[in-house]
Order: structure tokens, then sequence, then C-alpha cells
């Protein structure tokens, strides 16, 4: 793993704390960081020791990435009632978590040609 990838994980961390949403009172960290911080570890323990690939980790890492500011964006009452309204609002959401992690990445240094597999869905 190299330096985009470092990078890519602190940038990552910079979105996560500006979700004003989740805050733990008692920590330094949000609820957010926390969230990722666990998840990533969670990847690494079931992944065979140093194994976790790069994309996996960043696709932890990046999960649900400004979800705070998606959610107000696209509210869910601006598609219709029902699983089908619902299922196709958090499709529509999932493309635009996949961009913002995108637009991270590359700002980051990732190409999309050389990291292709990196930004497969």
């Amino acid at each position: 793993m190299n330096g985009n990838f470092t990078k890519t994980l602190e940038s990552f961390v910079s979105v996560h704390k500006t979700d004003p949403s989740l805050s733990i009172s008692d920590s330094s960290l949000t609820a957010s960081e926390t969230y990722h911080a666990r998840l990533v570890d969670y990847v690494k323990l079931l992944s065979y020791p140093g194994s976790a690939s790069e994309g996996l980790l960043l696709a932890a890492c990046s999960q649900h990435i400004k979800r705070y500011l998606l959610k107000w964006t696209v509210p869910r009452n601006s598609y219709p009632d029902g699983l089908a309204g619902y299922k196709k609002w958090r499709a529509g959401l999932n493309k635009l978590h996949a961009n913002e992690a995108t637009k991270i990445m590359q700002e980051c240094g990732y190409d999309p040609e050389n990291d292709s597999g990196l930004f497969r869905q």
C-alpha cells in the first residue's frame, strides 16, 4: 500500500469528522469515526493477517461517506412510498456515496485508469 492509500484514509477520516449528527461526548472521536475505525479493524480481523486488500480497506473506511449531507440533499420523500421507492432511494444514495469516494480518491492521487480495480463497484 502506498502514500495514496494513507492520504485517502486520512481524507475519509477528515470527512467523517464533519458529520454533525454523530458525536460521542466522552470521546475525542465522533461516532462516525469510531464506527469506521471499528469497521476497518473488523475487516482486518476477518482477513488472513496482513491480507486485507487496499480496496477492501478503502471500501470499509469510505462506507457512507458524507452520509449526513447526502441524506438531506436527497430526502427519502423525494421518492415514492413503499419498498420499491425505498430501494430506488438507497440505490441513488449508493451512487452518490461512490461518486464522493471516487472524487476523494482521485484528489489523493489514485487514477481510475491505472488503479481501475479500486474504482469498480
